[in-house]
C-alpha cells in the first residue's frame, strides 16, 4: 500500500488520536522521571490523594474537560498541563504526519512514511518531555 493510498483526513485523525495518547504517557514521565519514580507502576493515580484514576477518567483531552480540571476521587484540581501536553502531542504528531505520509512521494509505501513519522515522533515527543521538565525542575 502506498503512503498516497490514504485520505488526508483519515491521516489526521489516525495521528491525532495517535499523538494524544502518547501525550498522556509523555505527562506520565512529566511527572514521575524527575521524582524518580517508575512510569510503569503504580498505575495512574491522583496526585492529592493517591487514588487510582480510572480508565475512563484518563483519556486523552476528554478526561479533563469532563471532570472540568478536577480530580473525580478528592476535588483535587488537575493542572491545566496535562490536556496542553496532550493536545501539542497531537498537534506535533499531525504536524509529523502531513510532512511523511500526506506529503510523501507518490511512490512512497505506507510502511516507509510510517517509520519515518514514527521515528520523527519519538524525537519530537522526546524534546517536548524535557521542555515540560525543565519548565518544572530547570534541570537542563
Amino acid at each position: 500500500m502506498l503512503a498516497a493510498d490514504l485520505a488526508r483526513w483519515f491521516v489526521w485523525l489516525v495521528a491525532f488520536a495517535w499523538g494524544a495518547a502518547w501525550g498522556s504517557f509523555f505527562n506520565v514521565a512529566i511527572y514521575r522521571w524527575p521524582r524518580g519514580m517508575s512510569v510503569v507502576r503504580p498505575p495512574s493515580h491522583c496526585p492529592g490523594c493517591g487514588t487510582r484514576i480510572q480508565p475512563w477518567n484518563n483519556v486523552p483531552l476528554l478526561g479533563w474537560l469532563f471532570l472540568r480540571g478536577k480530580a473525580s476521587c478528592c476535588g483535587a484540581p488537575i493542572s491545566p498541563r496535562y490536556p496542553m501536553v496532550e493536545l501539542l502531542a497531537a498537534v506535533l504528531c499531525v504536524a509529523i504526519a502531513e510532512i511523511w505520509i500526506v506529503r510523501a512521494a507518490p511512490d512512497t509505501t505506507l510502511l516507509h512514511a510510517s517509520i519515518e513519522t514514527i521515528l520523527y515522533f519519538i524525537f519530537a515527543g522526546g524534546l517536548l518531555i524535557a521542555t515540560f521538565v525543565d519548565l518544572e525542575w530547570m534541570e537542563i
